[in-house]
């Protein structure tokens, strides 16, 4: 679907856009904290934290990232850590919530970009510039298992929500299905571009790239594919409703709702006028649709009914 006209547009925003949070400077990740009400955003030295109902915002420093960038970040299932990756090789381990850090372990020379912790909390998965998948002891750093299969290098990786299947995405375009202990390959998938933030649905997997997919993980079979809106793919994608998906565009400031049904986008709309859009994030009580720039502007909190009722009245 085109994107709709400026005046429906407006009058879309007057009625689902709930709170506007001005930022400024570059995010490389994002992530809610497991109540939906703290947003955690990777930045150049450290995070900057965003409580989404006042709109107050904190810097916090990550030590080992002074002279880095945070390049992911992920909640330890007992909610009391957060782990941090860092560009240049690192990862860090933060109390929740003071994100207070209380360890530091170098993993390699190269850029992280993928990381999946564990059930336990005691151990994840990263990958990155190197081509391997690492798997740290986060209490020590000491190395627990390495695969060095990943293709040009990892972009991202996932963990499935009962703690039995491991994800990880190449530059190459596969997607490697493994053990989360050994990190064995179980079954390779190919995609078109390199996938960035999967994320579980069930037993599905949604993979932004240049098609984003939907994919049953225990077949490897596509069930659904949205292509067409964003010229050079999402970067982004969440599901809204078991019928709904949205993406935002990696190289385009567009948030696209797309139906499952039949593949096609339901709605489109442009929250920023120009840059791109990081991070798509469903509140866990489903009501919101947070919306993180590339870089600057703001930070969007969509009322996640009433973009739905208009996906659907456009249909």
């Amino acid at each position: 679907m085109p994107l709709a006209p400026l005046k429906d547009r407006k009058q879309l925003m007057a009625a689902c856009l709930e709170r506007d949070i001005a930022i400024e400077g570059w995010n490389y990740c994002a992530t809610l904290d497991p109540d939906g009400a703290t947003l955690l955003l990777g930045r150049n030295s450290g995070i900057l934290v965003i409580d989404l109902v006042s709109g107050g915002s904190r810097e916090v420093e990550v030590p080992a990232a002074v002279y880095d960038a945070v390049s992911c970040l992920e909640f330890t299932a007992d909610r009391t850590r957060v782990i941090a990756t860092l560009w240049v090789g690192s990862v860090a381990v933060l109390t929740w919530p003071e994100l207070r850090c209380v360890a530091v372990h170098r993993v390699c020379d190269t850029r992280l970009h993928g990381l999946a912790v564990l059930q336990d909390g005691r151990s994840a998965w990263l990958g990155g510039h190197d081509g391997r998948r690492t798997r740290i002891d986060l209490d020590d750093g000491t190395v627990l298992a390495a695969c060095a299969d990943e293709q040009m290098w990892m972009a991202d990786a996932a963990l499935s929500p009962d703690g039995e299947l491991l994800v990880t995405a190449d530059a190459a375009g596969n997607v490697r299905l493994c053990d989360p202990q050994s990190g064995a390959e179980r079954r390779l998938l190919r995609i078109s571009g390199s996938a960035q933030n999967m994320s579980f649905h069930g037993e599905e997997l949604l993979v932004p790239s240049l098609t984003t997919a939907i994919v049953d993980v225990a077949s490897g079979e596509t069930r659904a594919g949205f292509t067409g809106e964003h010229k050079l793919g999402a970067q982004t994608a969440t599901f809204v409703t078991d019928e709904l998906v949205a993406t935002g565009g990696a190289h385009d400031p567009l948030l696209v709702l797309w139906d499952r049904t039949d593949g096609s986008s339901a709605l489109t709309l442009k929250p920023y006028n120009k840059g791109a859009i990081e991070r798509v994030l469903l509140t866990p009580d489903r009501e919101h649709l947070v919306v993180v720039p590339r870089c600057d502007q703001a930070v969007q909190i969509w009322r996640a009914t009433g973009l739905v009722e208009a996906a659907r009245r456009s249909r």
